[in-house]
């Protein structure tokens, strides 16, 4: 009997884990996911079509890393496979790894040495891949794939008749399933397929693709991108992501002329914007801050977009990958709209994370990472979130996401926000009275969230943030009942940090240099944890675990 009714119990939790997580979706896109279990898989396969005459004003796209290593040797999300480039086929690989297999992103590196062989993979992938089925012809790797063909084209390289045919039936196809159920960065890709399909070919049906496309990418872009200049995912991964994919497609209306001037320009205004809010959120290494799904080396980096911009002749005076700041004054950037802050000394960095987890509809990127921080001292990463290192849906991608992965609080042993499957998100963390307050010397930030408001009577998590010119003071606060409640401080892997005394941990930089963290109030001891910097790559790092006693912790690091 205990065990029905065990069964039963977990039975209604998994009812309302799916019941959680589906009441945030768009009516629009429970109806496409109904719709996408009629997935159109057979299209004509006749073509009529010329190519378009276009001008030689295509600007080289920053070049990616190098991932093909030796004949039918790839390596992707640092993992060096054999493919049988005949088939099309390695021995099963994560998802991930597959996709970037059929991306066809190797057209755009480094792999100069091996430039002939290009032609004809591009024919060996249209043998092995025929339509309409396999990874290969997913939406989104076939999103990316035709573009990264089209600029090939666009380089002065020739794809013949057979490449071209497929190139079109893969540019239809995509017409006719575009991902309107995920929306987000994936339906954004379909549709900047589908403008450069739309302006490559010349065909009634290709001008059908381009102005369909032409008019949601416009609507995409008034959601997708919030008046801070961040992107609404909240991944500053993603944010690269979708940066280059704007600076593409003017990129594109410049070679074209197809593209009415006005939206160009606003085109133009967004990627100046965008790379603002980028700025924003990388330390003084220039690489990018790790909130929600981030991995170095996953998106092209500040610096390489600023080039590509400033190729473009895109207003970029005031926009510098130069972060430092030389002033005595601490200098605070809010990014409200996205719900980020940038606190930045002489000799310090500190990025608070005080946003929403993503748009409610798309939490797929999201973390439960609310009130974590990253901070760079000295030139030198410091205070790190866990990274990212697969998609996957097994127990490592879940830890990944988990609170217990930040430098954060949690509550419970619960996660702030409910986190689980590879993308998904029941209740999730939103946070609430935000406080910025600028005095001479210092600047206090404080923020709570209601992520465990659910996990008992009322449980609150109130952080406090205050930075001066050589420290940084975080003080936790808990309200409501509650049984433990865990503050963590994740090192960079490059830092080490050894106990002092009771309540003093002396840190060490790579450099030499010596920081102190001491304890104000909280018993801390430091653990083994793993720190995710690259997809593929996991590095083991330190992290000083505090226990939060009498609903409070407080901690001094001092540079």
């Amino acid at each position: 009997m205990k065990y029905k009714i065990g069964k039963l119990l977990n039975y209604l939790k998994l009812i309302l884990l799916y019941f959680n997580t589906l009441k945030y979706l768009k009516k629009s896109q429970i109806l496409f996911r109904i719709l996408n279990f009629l997935e159109i898989r057979h299209v004509s396969k006749k073509v009529s079509f010329h190519l378009m005459d276009f001008s030689n004003n295509w600007v080289k796209l920053v070049t990616k890393n190098k991932s093909i290593i030796k004949s039918n040797y790839f390596n992707f999300l640092n993992q060096e496979h054999y493919v049988d480039i005949n088939t099309w086929k390695t021995e099963k690989q994560d998802k991930l790894w597959e996709y970037n297999l059929h991306y066809f992103n190797f057209i755009n590196s480094v792999d100069y040495i091996i430039i002939y062989k290009y032609k004809s993979l591009i024919k060996k992938w249209i043998s092995a891949n025929p339509p309409f089925y396999g990874v290969g012809w997913d939406r989104y790797p076939t999103s990316i794939r035709i573009v990264n063909w089209i600029k090939w084209i666009l380089l002065g390289n020739e794809l013949d008749n057979i490449e071209l045919k497929s190139l079109f039936i893969q540019s239809r196809w995509l017409f006719k399933n575009p991902e309107r159920h995920l929306l987000g960065n994936h339906f954004f890709s379909n549709l900047k397929a589908l403008i450069f399909a739309g302006c490559i070919f010349n065909s009634p049906e290709a001008k059908k693709w381009f102005f369909w496309s032409l008019k949601n990418i416009n609507v995409q872009l008034q959601e997708q991108v919030l008046s801070d200049g961040g992107h609404f995912e909240r991944s500053p991964m993603y944010h690269a992501l979708f940066l280059e994919d704007i600076l593409d497609l003017i990129n594109l209306a410049n070679t074209f002329k197809t593209i009415d001037k006005t939206i160009v320009t606003h085109w133009e205004n967004l990627a100046c914007q965008m790379l603002c809010w980028l700025k924003s959120m990388i330390h003084t290494d220039k690489e990018i801050a790790f909130f929600n799904d981030v991995s170095l080396g996953g998106a092209n980096s500040f610096e390489d977009l600023l080039i590509y911009a400033k190729k473009l002749n895109l207003n970029i005076k005031n926009i510098s990958h130069n972060n430092n700041n030389n002033n005595n004054k601490i200098c605070v950037t809010h990014l409200n709209n996205s719900g980020y802050i940038r606190l930045e000394s002489k000799k310090a960095v500190a990025i608070l994370d005080v946003a929403p987890l993503g748009p409610d509809y798309l939490p797929a990127h999201g973390h439960a990472d609310t009130l974590s921080f990253e901070m760079s001292v000295l030139g030198e990463r410091v205070v790190v979130n866990g990274g990212t290192s697969c998609y996957e849906n097994n127990n490592i991608r879940l830890k990944e996401r988990q609170t217990s992965s930040h430098s954060t609080v949690e509550v419970n042993n619960k996660d702030s926000s409910e986190v689980w499957g590879s993308f998904r998100v029941a209740n999730r963390a939103y946070p609430k009275n935000l406080s910025i307050k600028e005095l001479d010397n210092q600047i206090n930030i404080s923020c709570s969230h209601t992520g465990y408001a659910k996990q008992g009577k009322g449980i609150w998590h109130i952080r406090n943030w205050l930075m001066k010119d050589n420290e940084i003071e975080v003080i936790d606060q808990i309200k409501g009942e509650y049984n433990t409640a865990t503050s963590r401080v994740i090192f960079h892997p490059n830092v080490s940090i050894t106990k002092k005394h009771n309540s003093i941990f002396d840190i060490h930089l790579l450099s030499g240099k010596r920081l102190k963290l001491k304890l104000l109030n909280g018993d801390g001891k430091i653990i083994k944890v793993k720190h995710a910097i690259e997809f593929g790559k996991v590095l083991d790092t330190k992290c000083l675990l505090i226990q939060i006693n009498d609903s409070n912790s407080h901690y001094k690091l001092t540079w």
